[in-house]
């Protein structure tokens, strides 16, 4: 039998993820590309059984599942947008990661992304349609609706999965003995094929771990049979603990997607702001010889107009606030960045961007840095669906926004290759995508604070 170091794996995950030098792109065959986000989504599954079995941390194995759910809806969705080609759901771990967690958000986008059919001589109609039904039944706490009736239906009449298609029916129609019975009967078999599974030669230790340590189905089916009203005494073990039946309790950050998508979505874009760290250096006004503060949300050119680095100095009203971020913390709005940062956004060939340099001076004068930059934008994007978002209209202008109560995006109008910008009509907060956060955070730029836009109810508190 296989030894498993799963600290040493662990290592390896966070390493590769880590050190990223950029993203899963969508060029060469779909067959490499497919094979690129499966090794993904497995290192962060890997990292998921590490949190749980030797850190102890329910947070980070939760935030794990969804990372490998959420790369793996992006697979699906890039297959199907960029390849024009329907990933079978041979390989649908993750979903049953994303499903486990039970972030509602997430599993909602899961079952978007799935296909409606399955691939014919790639996948078995079974195998898709229990992960469906169970994705539909996690999505809607168990209501049987149309869609779920008709792949019931499919199920059954394929006289194949004969064991889930009995808890199933058990489940829904309340018959908890017999629910029980097929449970503890599948429950054996899974036990039985981990077992031949890690002797055997050729398992992949990194697609398989997740599965020696969990058994993911398992606990889907008792979260179920929860929500039914069954009682879960004595029927969980090592590989369903009770701890995990019911999944997270905080909501997926949204974070570290390698993923690339052909077509972006309302769930890829978050709001960037300047650092509020309580011990970060505060720049709180601009020189003479500076374009005023409000020129840098117009979306014109500056830098033209601008000779020499600009001379930014820390408020003298907060001496105790010296440390440098690569955000820095600002009283009015902009976005001043170190040269690393700048080296992220440049890498990504962010598009319709200025970066203004400049020079920091400290509470004496003191020079103690000369590679920050001030980002002006240069196009702003229609990415405020007005019809949708409840705000506040200025009074001086009735096509400005002042305020908002929630949020809502029109992604759709804009330009899909636009990575940080403004919104027509709301000049205060910068838009950035899912691309662009997770780069930041794989440099380990300091100083990051974002919401997420969609839904977003103006509160600035609500930091990521």
């Amino acid at each position: 039998m296989k030894k498993y170091d799963l600290a040493g794996m662990q290592k390896d995950a966070m390493f590769i993820l880590e050190n990223s030098t950029g993203f899963v792109e969508l060029e060469g065959e779909w067959s490499e590309f497919r094979s690129k986000c499966r090794e993904v989504c497995d290192h962060f599954l890997t990292l998921a059984t590490a949190s749980l079995r030797i850190d102890k941390k329910r947070n980070f194995f939760f935030q794990n599942l969804c990372r490998s759910a959420e790369n793996w809806r992006r697979f699906i969705l890039s297959s199907k947008d960029h390849y024009k080609k329907q990933a079978p759901l041979m390989y649908k771990t993750p979903l049953y990661a994303g499903l486990v967690a039970n972030d509602k958000g997430l599993i909602n986008n899961l079952v978007s992304a799935l296909p409606k059919s399955f691939v014919k001589g790639e996948e078995y109609e079974d195998d898709f349609l229990v992960a469906k039904i169970h994705a539909l039944l996690c999505l809607n706490d168990l209501a049987v609706d149309e869609e779920v009736s008709s792949a019931l239906n499919a199920l059954n009449a394929t006289q194949q999965s004969l064991l889930k298609a009995k808890l199933f029916k058990s489940l829904l129609d309340g018959d908890e003995n017999n629910f029980w019975l097929a449970f503890q009967e599948l429950s054996t078999e899974y036990k039985v094929w981990v077992k031949e599974r890690s002797k055997a030669l050729t398992t992949s230790k990194l697609e398989f771990v997740i599965h020696k340590f969990l058994w993911l189905e398992g606990l889907i089916w008792l979260r179920l049979a929860k929500q039914k009203g069954f009682s879960l005494t004595k029927k969980t073990d090592k590989y369903c603990p009770l701890k995990l039946v019911m999944g997270m309790n905080e909501k997926f950050y949204g974070d570290w997607t390698l993923v690339k998508l052909a077509k972006f979505s309302k769930d890829d874009y978050w709001i960037l702001t300047e650092c509020v760290e309580d011990d970060a250096a505060m720049i709180d006004y601009l020189p003479d010889d500076c374009p005023d503060y409000w020129e840098f949300t117009e979306n014109e050119s500056l830098i033209k107009n601008i000779s020499g680095k600009i001379k930014l100095e820390f408020d003298k009203e907060h001496p105790e606030k010296i440390k440098l971020y690569d955000f820095l913390n600002t009283s009015m709005g902009l976005l001043i960045i170190s040269s690393p940062a700048k080296d992220v956004f440049d890498r990504l060939k962010t598009e319709d961007v200025e970066y203004i340099p400049a020079e920091i001076y400290d509470h004496k004068s003191t020079l103690v840095s000369e590679e920050y930059f001030i980002i002006n934008t240069l196009k702003a994007q229609p990415i405020i669906d007005r019809e949708k978002t409840e705000c506040e209209m200025s009074s001086c202008d009735p096509d400005s926004i002042m305020f908002f109560d929630e949020l809502h995006l029109d992604v759709d109008a804009i330009d899909q290759n636009a990575k940080l910008f403004l919104a027509e009509n709301e000049n205060k907060h910068y838009f950035i995508t899912n691309e662009v956060l997770t780069a930041l955070k794989l440099a380990k730029i300091t100083g990051i604070k974002v919401y997420k836009a969609e839904g977003w109810d103006g509160n600035t508190l609500s930091f990521l």
